[in-house]
Parts: structure tokens; sequence; C-alpha cells
């Protein structure tokens, strides 16, 4: 079977928008009750506000009129409908559950695939690549329209920043390394996850054990994709 190193940059998710999120409600609740509803009216505004709409502008893209904005903007929303909700996330593209209750981030949620894992130690062979249908998924909020792919951290040269186990979502159209960035590099069939750093050019490990050393940049070394961000089970 080929490795993570031959195949990362073949299976990936293109984000474009966003995958929704379910709004967590109860069964026959149409809207979200009064001590909410100003926390909602709030951070949609925000949203509102960051992109210069104006309360028109907005309460059309919303399916709604001025009438709503203003009454958000006062102070006097008293309850939000889940249609409302959903609305404003699409035209957003941002998470339903982030509107209704301010979970996790702001930014679009995409259904990022795990495909392997990847050695964070010397250069390591990987095995166990998955089919992009068969891969299992994770929801990672505030990722901008790239190609992304999931790892499994297996070692623990990069443990202060990745511990074994945790997922890091990779962006596969960045193969130019910049310093102090993280990175999966490849060579021939074999990949490691790394801090790079220039002058020399090396691939750091950041641990917590000092017997984990540096690796001199070669030019039979290549980047398969920055590492953009660290996902952890608590």
């Amino acid at each position: 079977m080929r490795s993570c190193a031959h195949l990362c940059g073949t299976y990936t998710a293109h984000v474009k928008g966003h995958v929704p999120l379910a709004v967590k409600i109860r069964r026959g609740i149409s809207t979200v009750m009064e001590y909410d509803a100003q926390k909602i009216a709030e951070r949609a505004l925000s949203l509102a506000e960051d992109r210069g709409l104006s309360d028109r502008a907005f309460g059309l893209a919303i399916g709604r009129g001025p009438d709503l904005v203003r009454n958000w903007k006062s102070g006097r929303a008293k309850s939000v409908s889940l249609e409302t909700i959903q609305k404003v996330a699409d035209y957003f593209g941002v998470s339903p559950g982030w509107i209704a209750f301010g979970d996790g981030e702001a930014g679009a949620v995409s259904r990022i695939p795990v495909i392997s894992w990847v050695a964070a130690s010397h250069f390591t062979g990987v095995h166990d690549v998955a089919a992009l249908t068969d891969a299992r998924r994770i929801d990672v909020a505030g990722l901008p329209p790239a190609d992304y792919f999931g790892l499994e951290v297996r070692g623990s040269s990069m443990n202060m920043v990745a511990p074994e186990g945790s997922v890091i979502i990779v962006r596969s159209d960045e193969d130019a390394p910049q310093h102090n960035k993280y990175y999966v590099f490849g060579m021939e069939d074999e990949a490691t996850f790394k801090r790079f750093r220039k002058d020399p050019d090396e691939l750091v490990p950041q641990s917590t054990d000092p017997d984990h050393r540096a690796i001199p940049l070669t030019p039979n070394i290549r980047v398969i994709g920055q590492v953009v961000k660290v996902v952890r089970e608590l």
C-alpha cells in the first residue's frame, strides 16, 4: 500500500463554504427563549458590522426587514426563530451553533478527512492511508477556502504543540516553507511533522524529550503541506 507521503496531496477536502451544523434544539421548540435572544442578536449584528451592512441590507439578506435588525440593536429582541438563526448562519457561512449558543468558533465549519497518521519523529513510512470515502471526518471551524486533510500524530517529537493521538489539519497547497511555521515534510515514501527554521534550514522538533534532534533540510525533502490547526480530544 502506498504511503501517506505519496497520497496526501490526493485525499483532501476542498473548503468552499460551510457544512451546516444542526442547531441543538429539543423536539417541538421553534424559537430560542428570551434569555438567549439578545446574545444571538449580538452575534448576528457583529457579523453584519464586519461586512459593513446597513440595517436594510442585513434584514433583506436574511429574508426579513430592517425593523427586525433595529429591534436587535435596541435590545428589544424577545425571541429568535430557528429559521432566522439558520438564515443568518447560511448568509455569513458560519455555524448555526455559534449563532445560537456561541459554541466553538464563528468561522465556517468544514468536515476534514483524517486519511492516515504521521510520525512526529524521524521520517517514517506510513501504510494505513484510508480511501477518501472510508476516512473518518472531523468538524473544523474557521478554515479559509483551500484543500485540507487530517493526519493523526504518532510519536513525541512534537508533543509541545501536538501530543500523540491529536490530529493535525494540513493545507496541501502551501509548499514554500516559512520560518517558524509547521509543516508535513516528505522524502520518497516517508513523512514527518516538524517546525521549519531558517539559517540553517532545518526541520525542528518541539518536544519535552531532549533526545529529539533537528533534521537538516536537503534537496530531496519536499513540503507536503502546512499544518494550520491541531485538534485534540480532551
